[in-house]
């Protein structure tokens, strides 16, 4: 047996040896490593378990201990014929390779709520004090499913205590010796276990510093973007204002010459000259309407009275398509507080996307419905159509992105900031027989000062 001093020898060298790092996960294995060796406090196996205060549970984090009696007795001959001191074996990290990994994927496995009846590890953090259990099998405070887990015949638990406050325990036992562990083996363990826990809270506390930096790093960088952006929107409103003068001069210019000129083939010039002066006035129209940001004039508003209006308008070009018209709207919807004209808007952008990627005779199903609990109104709209591809769904609410020749690529991408602004989500889904679902859900309070999270677009 090990005198006083060399076991306060001891406790100091697994104390350098938990302050060489702030890695948690090589902390917990120095820890364990530390419990299990024969220069350490030489216990057979060893557990630590740290408590999740959010589901208010004790977590086995990991588990080192060899997995039978031969791989046992080859560890520890390997240690002693070294005679490397404990700080020596952890810089070289071999007492790792003897760790059971089935151990340690059983110990990774412990949940354990945190309330009285649920057995000795969690009286151990509640209770702050630990256990020493002879006959595992026979104890009433002993969990009949840990014990199997584990194939425990005596153990003991130990809190690990920093400040005060229970962040885990760690559990040992002496599976392969069959060595009885002592009371001044628990007055030991206690010891290690409170210079663990420090180092392990030291840990979790420069783990959360260094995610809490790399979050405020990224923040940062989002400001710097979205500052640039601002800059690069201010920058191609102007320039864009400057090229929609002249296009619409142009345009006019051609409607003119066309009522002026008798030649057929003169006039074909000019219709295609005015048709491209068009389609330019449009993409002007769409950016100016993504750069161009003001805030939701929200109101009360019918949404199946705004989507039956909609579709009204879309009447005779579905038809003159061969595409099939349903509506299903829910009668028991509550009035929404939106910007009708900004929903309408996004109405409009959906239908014109739906009807360009159909072909003739497929149909387009549109129909409003309350979610269970009346939070919120769902409009949905879906056609039979192709579909579309996995590439363009991860893409289709990116500005600029399109996959039509003529296309600019804004609808979506403008009818998701709108409805971003209302408070509400849009999704957009292949149906397993063919075609596209796009869900908007629009909370049933919207925004009744009249402001959304997100200004938006102006409806043009």
């Amino acid at each position: 047996t090990r005198t006083r001093a060399e076991k306060l020898s001891i406790l100091y060298d697994i104390g350098n040896a938990m302050s060489t790092t702030l890695d948690l996960d090589k902390l917990l294995r120095i820890i364990l490593t530390a419990a299990t060796m024969g220069s350490g406090l030489a216990f057979n196996r060893a557990v630590l378990l740290l408590t999740n205060d959010r589901t208010n549970t004790l977590q086995g984090m990991m588990g080192v201990g060899p997995r039978d009696w031969e791989e046992a007795e080859k560890a520890w001959t390997a240690v002693s014929s070294r005679r490397a001191s404990l700080l020596d074996w952890i810089e070289t990290g071999e007492p790792f390779k003897h760790t059971d990994r089935e151990f340690n994927d059983l110990a990774k496995g412990i949940r354990v709520i945190l309330e009285p009846d649920n057995g000795i590890l969690a009286l151990t953090v509640l209770e702050k004090k630990p256990y020493n259990i002879e006959d595992a099998p026979s104890c009433p405070l002993v969990n009949r499913e840990l014990c199997e887990l584990l194939g425990l015949a005596s153990f003991a638990t130990v809190p690990l205590v920093a400040k005060g406050r229970a962040i885990g325990a760690i559990l040992v036992d002496n599976l392969f010796t069959k060595r009885p562990i002592t009371d001044r083996d628990i007055r030991y363990l206690t010891m290690f276990a409170n210079q663990a826990a420090l180092a392990i809270e030291n840990a979790i506390i420069h783990s959360n510093l260094e995610t809490l930096s790399k979050d405020m790093l990224t923040m940062q960088q989002r400001i710097v973007q979205s500052e640039r952006m601002a800059a690069l929107g201010t920058m191609m409103a102007e320039i864009t204002h400057e090229i929609r003068n002249p296009v619409i001069s142009i345009a006019g210019f051609a409607r003119r010459l066309v009522k002026k000129i008798e030649s057929e083939d003169t006039k074909k010039y000019i219709d295609i000259i005015l048709s491209e002066a068009l389609r330019l006035e449009g993409i002007i129209n769409d950016n100016l309407s993504y750069i161009k940001d003001v805030t939701p004039q929200s109101q009360e508003v019918d949404i199946n009275v705004v989507t039956g209006e909609i579709l009204a308008l879309y009447e005779d070009e579905l038809a003159q398509r061969k595409i099939t018209l349903t509506k299903d709207f829910s009668p028991s919807l509550q009035p929404l507080w939106v910007d009708p004209q900004h929903i309408r808007q996004a109405l409009i952008n959906l239908i014109t996307n739906a009807m360009e990627a159909m072909a003739e005779g497929v149909s387009l199903f549109v129909r409003t419905y309350p979610v269970p609990n009346g939070q919120a109104t769902v409009i949905e709209i879906s056609d039979t159509g192709l579909g579309i591809s996995g590439e363009a769904m991860g893409n289709i609410f990116n500005p600029y992105y399109t996959t039509k020749a003529q296309g600019t690529g804004l609808g979506l991408p403008i009818t998701q900031r709108i409805i971003k602004a209302h408070g509400g989500t849009i999704k957009a889904r292949n149906r397993k027989t063919g075609g596209t679902v796009f869900t908007i859900r629009l909370p049933a309070d919207g925004n009744k000062d009249g402001t959304g999270d997100e200004k938006v677009t102006k409806n043009g």
